[in-house]
């Protein structure tokens, strides 16, 4: 399967030098062989493994609490617990299917707050993944598919099953600033450098940069309280230059768009102004 240690180290090398978090991953790869579609609806549900599956919101399966009225149930044996389905497949094409398949294992109090990532299958053998935390939950998933299906599930006759073109798509991260940002101070900066930005309080708390970088456009959300969310990066190299970009804003420009509650501290900052953030540089060419 993946080989996520490797990954790690020429794809995500330098995150744990920064006071990043990876909030959610999107991520494909493709199977060796093509899928037949709709015979996925016939894989078993289970606790450990698939909790639920689905071609859209009339036609699924699933272990877990739906939000939609419930219209029929069926008793899931191992379980012990009914599970719900909302329609019966008709004889349309399929060419995907959305499962959500478990990352742990065990009994659990709660099922539906166990983590857990959506895998669509496409009839091609291309695997779409969102809501990935880590390579590490990638590879489980993927290695507990890969045990579920065979022959029955393949269009292709192969021996051996494999995973193709891993790639991560799309990467949101999360940190905080050290210091409290006064959002229309900070709104009026970026409107003076010409940098492109919103800031609409009442409808979004933050201020929104939109921030071109190697012909793709990120999405960094600046909150009063120091909380910043970064939207959009396709590599490490994209997250370390836009967050050394707003690092970069920011440092230089504290003293500008700090949010200041008593004058005590701002004499203190005036007096004795230091830095509170650190820019990374990993050498990149």
């Amino acid at each position: 399967m993946i080989n996520y240690k490797e990954y790690i180290n020429t794809e995500l090398f330098g995150f744990n030098e920064l006071p990043l978090n990876i909030s959610t991953m999107c991520t494909s790869c493709k199977l060796n062989s093509k899928l037949n579609i709709p015979n996925i609806k016939e894989l078993d549900l289970d606790i450990n493994n698939i909790l639920s599956i689905k071609m859209n919101d009339e036609s699924v399966k699933t272990l877990l609490n739906l939000k939609k009225k419930k219209k029929s149930m069926i008793i899931n044996e191992e379980r012990k617990k009914p599970y719900t389905t909302m329609s019966i497949y008709d004889n349309d094409f399929v060419n995907q299917q959305t499962i959500e398949m478990r990352i742990t294992n065990g009994q659990t109090i709660n099922l539906d707050k166990e983590p857990k990532i959506n895998m669509k299958l496409f009839i091609n053998g291309s695997i779409q993944m969102s809501g990935c935390k880590s390579i590490q939950h990638i590879n489980i998933v993927l290695n507990k598919l890969i045990n579920r299906l065979n022959t029955y599930y393949l269009l292709d006759n192969i021996e051996e099953l494999k995973i193709l073109d891993f790639k991560i798509d799309m990467i949101n991260c999360n940190y905080k600033n050290k210091f409290k940002i006064d959002r229309y101070k900070l709104y009026n900066l970026l409107k003076k450098k010409k940098i492109r930005s919103s800031f609409e309080p009442c409808i979004r708390a933050c201020v929104n940069i939109k921030y071109s970088l190697n012909n793709n456009i990120i999405s960094i959300d600046i909150y009063e309280k120091g909380s910043i969310i970064i939207t959009g990066c396709r590599s490490r190299k994209d997250i370390i230059d836009t967050y050394n970009f707003i690092n970069d804003l920011l440092t230089n420009h504290k003293l500008d768009i700090i949010l200041i509650d008593n004058i005590e501290l701002m004499n203190k900052i005036l007096s004795n102004y230091e830095s509170n953030i650190t820019l990374l540089s990993f050498g990149f060419s």
